[in-house]
């Protein structure tokens, strides 16, 4: 390239200068391709981070949707299983004590909400004022879970009046009284051996609560029990 000084003032030819031009606008070519270039692949990344985001957040709601599920069975699986513990399993039942517990709540303060076991407790120790829905349920609930204690209450009330013979006294129920007419079985003969300081009272009772005693010990039963009614003893012959 060959330059002419002119009054001091260096002067490139018209032909370098087009090259110098052209060389240039070649560069910010190659450079706007390659941004070009870089500009697609970035918005590719870009698209594909945009479907894995909202794949992301698919995933997301999905498992926000099973953890509120698995949280809404597990509170279902508590609230039926302290409902099944007072003895109520029949579905409707259980809805209508959801319903009235739920009912219960709703117009009362946070501070003075109770939980369902607590509410059933109370419904259960005082039926009579149980909602209306639940209170027949709760009243023969409460009757059934009674029973087995009258019932085990029951042979001691036979034994509140003894007849004396001689040094100590005891009582047979009409059950044993019966009991004393039928003969003993064969099988009696290997018998359960009651303890040897055993009072007559103390068989009495025991065969009164104790089948398999009785069962085992029949001629000694039935002999205290005569013992006790006064009763003489048959003489076999």
């Amino acid at each position: 390239m060959t330059t002419k000084i002119i009054e001091g003032v260096e002067y490139i030819e018209k032909s370098a200068v087009d090259q110098i031009v052209s060389g240039r606008l070649n560069k910010l070519a190659e450079k706007l391709r390659s941004a070009e270039d870089n500009a697609a692949q970035l918005q590719a990344q870009l698209d594909n981070s945009a479907s894995r985001i909202t794949e992301a957040e698919g995933l997301a709601g999905t498992v926000a949707d099973l953890r509120a599920q698995l949280e809404s069975a597990n509170s279902r699986y508590d609230r039926h299983s302290t409902i099944a513990q007072i003895g109520i399993t029949d579905p409707d039942l259980r809805d209508a004590v959801e319903w009235q517990f739920e009912r219960s709540q709703q117009n009362l303060p946070k501070k003075d909400r109770v939980n369902l076991g607590e509410w059933l407790q109370t419904q259960i120790t005082s039926p009579d004022t149980a909602p209306a829905v639940l209170r027949p349920h709760l009243q023969a609930l409460t009757q059934a879970a009674q029973a087995p204690q009258a019932a085990a209450e029951a042979p001691a009330s036979t034994l509140a009046s003894q007849k004396p013979t001689g040094e100590m006294q005891a009582t047979v129920s009409p059950v044993m009284a019966q009991a004393l007419n039928v003969q003993a079985p064969a099988s009696n003969a290997s018998v359960m051996q009651a303890p040897d300081n055993s009072t007559s009272a103390d068989i009495l009772r025991r065969a009164q609560t104790d089948f398999e005693f009785y069962r085992a010990n029949r001629d000694l039963v039935k002999q205290h029990a005569r013992k006790a009614l006064g009763l003489a003893t048959p003489t076999k012959f």
